[in-house]
């Protein structure tokens, strides 16, 4: 934490060493979320390049009381991802007619012990649009009503999003379920 402090008080003060350690450090986090976000195809280094610009311009915002850099990082690296697919159109809603009440059992036991990346893999192929609410909700911990406005959609529209892409996301785990991939 002290060592980041420092590292952002020399940026501030325009030592160019310091952004390039700030990025070398953070750049790999960033490029993680962006790839949860099913980014890919060469697209996610320009889309890290933004990010880090915002975070340099910006720099003298970040508040070491409020949140670790990391979190602030993150916040930013969201942002940037949902702009980045709206500009692509790669951001689109099915319909939510009908949709009042959710059955989602909850039989992910066995999913527990599925590595991390294998997850991840997972979550990467659901359809952009349940993919973002899937992680503004369940991994970022947005609420429906913040997905909501940030998406322009209804924070119903948010939920049913969230809990077909949940449904999806077993069964595709269920699917691709192999019993050596457990442990």
């Amino acid at each position: 934490m002290k060592d980041v402090q420092r590292l952002i008080e020399k940026c501030l003060a325009g030592d160019r060493r310091a952004h390039g350690q700030l990025y070398e450090a953070f750049a790999p986090y960033s490029l993680a979320v962006i790839r949860r976000y099913g980014i890919g195809g060469g697209r996610e280094a320009d889309l890290l390049q933004e990010i880090f610009i915002e975070v340099f311009r910006d720099l003298n915002r970040y508040n070491f009381q409020k949140a670790s850099f990391k979190t602030w990082l993150r916040q930013i690296t969201v942002f940037r991802i949902i702009d980045h697919q709206r500009k692509g159109a790669q951001l689109y809603f099915k319909s939510i007619e009908g949709s009042v009440g959710f059955d989602v059992a909850d039989d992910s036991e066995p999913l527990q012990h599925l590595p991390p990346s294998y997850l991840l893999e997972a979550i990467a192929k659901l359809p952009p649009g349940y993919r973002t609410v899937f992680n503004l909700y369940a991994v970022e911990g947005f609420s429906h009503d913040r997905i909501a406005k940030l998406l322009d959609i209804s924070a119903a529209g948010s939920r049913s999003q969230y809990h077909r892409a949940r449904k999806l996301l077993q069964k595709m785990l269920k699917k691709n379920l192999m019993p050596n991939e457990i442990y």
